[in-house]
């Protein structure tokens, strides 16, 4: 998918009018649509990476290894919801290191 395509899947942009709202929740939204609560800022990071195919086992690590700081200490949902506050930087993040696994394997 292209990054506007992930920007209005995260709802950073209304999905009728395609102008920009602001940092979404992780949901596709429009200011036709009553706003849902950012609490379900989980499902969106998880949506995402199920959509780049990473599997549920791998998620968890691919969270916690985006910080630069030790996240023992905060749930998944706390991750998700800091995540959400620069969405696109973890986007950013998750494609390239999808393309170092991808040249890793390609070179064995």
């Amino acid at each position: 998918m292209s990054e506007y395509t992930d920007d209005i899947i995260n709802g950073d942009f209304d999905f009728r009018t395609g102008e920009y709202l602001g940092n979404g929740g992780g949901f596709p939204r429009s200011v036709h649509f009553p706003k849902k609560s950012k609490k379900n800022s989980t499902g969106g990071v998880v949506n995402f990476l199920n959509t780049k195919g990473i599997s549920s086992e791998n998620q968890m690590n691919v969270i916690r290894d985006f910080f630069d700081y030790d996240t023992s200490e905060l749930s998944k949902a706390d991750l998700c919801e800091i995540i959400q506050k620069d969405f696109p930087k973890f986007r950013k993040y998750v494609e390239k290191l999808i393309i170092k696994l991808v040249e890793i394997i390609n070179t064995k």
